[in-house]
């Protein structure tokens, strides 16, 4: 819980600003820095539920500022594209799935962009 109220759903599933707390904590362990998240302006989810869980990441981090915030998340929305897309390739038939692959090539090819233009290494 945060503040009180849950971060599940249900007391079962993990909601969306968990996944963030969990997320924080596989990027810590896999040698990302506070400092680093920072800089970029870390802020998958839209800065209200950014805030419920500021406090309980695994490594401490300023609010980022409103436009950083907002690229950040939709990095965060573009990367979900392409995930919807990326998992229905695996549950269609294999003449159907040509479609779905395209569309998950263009949206990684916008992921790409919009990490590009928020001046991350691109490769």
């Amino acid at each position: 819980q945060v503040g009180g109220e849950s971060l599940s759903i249900g007391g079962r599933l993990l909601n969306e600003q968990a996944h963030m707390v969990i997320a924080s904590v596989v990027l810590r362990d896999i040698g990302v820095t506070g400092p680093q998240l920072t800089r970029i302006g870390w802020s998958p989810l839209l800065p209200a539920k950014m805030r419920r869980v500021r406090q309980v990441l695994a490594m401490p981090l300023p609010a980022p500022e409103a436009q950083a915030a907002q690229r950040s998340h939709e990095v965060y929305v573009e990367i979900g594209r392409f995930d919807e897309h990326f998992f229905r390739i695996w549950r269609l038939p294999r003449r159907r799935a040509r479609n779905e692959r395209q569309l998950a090539e263009a949206a990684w090819g916008r992921v790409r962009q919009r990490l590009a233009a928020n001046g991350a290494i691109v490769r």
